[in-house]
């Protein structure tokens, strides 16, 4: 018998055995001799990547094969092939530096150790780039405080796994100079790019595993960071500048060369100014409450300008969400700081140009937040006289009702990642937060578990 025979023989015996025992030593020996080829995926914390390229024998995919059998075997036995990033929260980032590179990493060979999300984790803010594959800024116990922890999923939030946070606090984003330190949202534009910020600003560029400050040239080190937002290969962020007004900048994403655009978004004259900031493809637009709508700025052909919001008259704050470039709804609390009337949807067909009232009125009475996944579904977050409630209309704003059950709290990062798939984020009155999902067009809403 040849070697090669021999080689083949172990290799099918090693994969019939893959569920019980480790691959020969022998088997081991002749992988390793089997020159490295480039990475054709990227790596994340639950998924393996293994590349092949150039493989024109057979006895290359046999070795092919070996490959895959060891380290199907050595995670099956818990074990891993290669570095693995070390430790993970809590902590506010354990494994991570602002002083790290944000290069994504390369070694074909790299499988990341699981870890369980830590017992105690409170969801802050949500992000999913697919219907896979997201992540969760939250909290977690330590230390007799709380520090940052981030979740990880790869299977649509049916399981998840603990991966760094940046090596900072959890933030509070209060608005304006009154921002404190840390971080409260978390945004990815793909598998490896991410920011997490309020007021502060981190960026990963390794699908999490190692995250960096940030810091907008022109702009001072503690201007806050408000709202930031990613589409077509470019990440926006609204910065509160102690000036007194908004500044807008924008990078692509994987370089973190942030510009400031030359326009700027006044403030008004309450006392917590807010930054809603929504991106459409290569479209966008930003609308700047407080108390009630005050100014805009629309991206249009790769420039933000100042720009006309809706419901400057209506004496009330308003939200903003879009199907498309084209297409964007605003809902507003007509009256609030006034003689209250409820929440009145508006919507623009021509990029934001003009808006119209359409619909009846949302069963609310203020508004956090609204999502418009495709043209006949609206979905809205805020306030009525049972509590705190997501309500839905599916015929276009004619008719609504309640999608989630009314209580107290609060909304967060109310959006949606397909027509059928959106999240949100309820922080209860009673100090607990809870991430909600839908995989209905947002007709049902149910808890995801940690």
């Amino acid at each position: 018998m040849t070697g090669d025979e021999r080689f083949e023989r172990d290799l099918r015996a090693a994969l019939d055995d893959l569920a019980r025992e480790p691959a020969p030593e022998r088997l081991v020996d002749r992988v390793a001799g089997i020159p490295a080829q480039p990475a054709l995926a990227s790596s994340y914390p639950t998924r393996l990547r293994l590349a092949v390229r150039g493989v024109g024998s057979g006895l290359g995919l046999i070795a092919a094969g070996v490959a895959i059998a060891i380290l199907a075997v050595a995670i099956r036995q818990g074990g891993g092939v290669g570095p693995a990033p070390t430790g993970g929260p809590p902590g506010g980032g354990a494994g991570a530096s602002p002083a790290s590179g944000g290069s994504p990493t390369s070694s074909a060979s790299t499988v990341v150790h699981p870890s369980p999300v830590p017992a105690g984790f409170e969801p802050l803010s949500a992000t999913f780039v697919s219907v896979d594959d997201g992540w969760v800024l939250g909290s977690a116990p330590c230390g007799g405080g709380r520090c940052a922890a981030v979740a990880q999923t790869a299977d649509g939030g049916a399981t998840w796994s603990a991966v760094p946070a940046p090596a900072t606090s959890v933030g509070i984003l209060g608005g304006g100079a009154a921002a404190n330190a840390g971080v409260s949202s978390i945004r990815f534009a793909d598998r490896l790019n991410g920011w997490a910020f309020g007021p502060e600003l981190w960026a990963t560029h390794d699908g999490g595993a190692t995250w960096r400050r940030e810091a907008i040239s022109g702009l001072p080190a503690a201007a806050p960071v408000m709202a930031l937002e990613t589409a077509a290969g470019a990440v926006h962020a609204a910065a509160y500048d102690p000036a007194h007004d908004f500044r807008i900048a924008s990078a692509a994403i994987a370089a973190d060369d942030w510009r400031l655009a030359p326009a700027r978004v006044p403030v008004g004259a309450g006392p917590v100014p807010q930054i809603d900031l929504v991106l459409a493809g290569r479209a966008g637009w930003i609308v700047e409450n407080d108390r009630t709508v005050v100014a805009g700025a629309r991206l249009e052909a790769g420039a933000w300008r100042a720009w006309q919001p809706p419901c400057l008259d209506v004496v009330g704050p308003g939200v903003l969400a879009a199907a498309d470039e084209q297409t964007l709804v605003a809902a507003c609390a007509v009256g609030a700081m006034a003689e209250p009337q409820g929440v009145h949807l508006f919507e623009s067909t021509d990029a934001g140009t003009s808006f119209g009232e359409t619909g009846s009125r949302a069963p609310l009475d203020s508004v956090a937040g609204v999502a418009f996944p495709v043209h006949s579904t609206v979905v809205a977050a805020g306030e009525n006289r049972q509590g705190a409630v997501v309500v839905g209309s599916f015929d276009g704003g004619r008719t609504w009702r309640n999608v989630t059950p009314a209580g107290r709290g609060s909304f967060a990062d109310l959006g949606f990642t397909t027509a059928d798939q959106g999240i949100v984020i309820v922080a209860e009155g009673n100090g607990t937060s809870v991430l909600l999902m839908t995989r209905d067009g947002g007709q049902t809403w149910a808890p995801v578990g940690f």
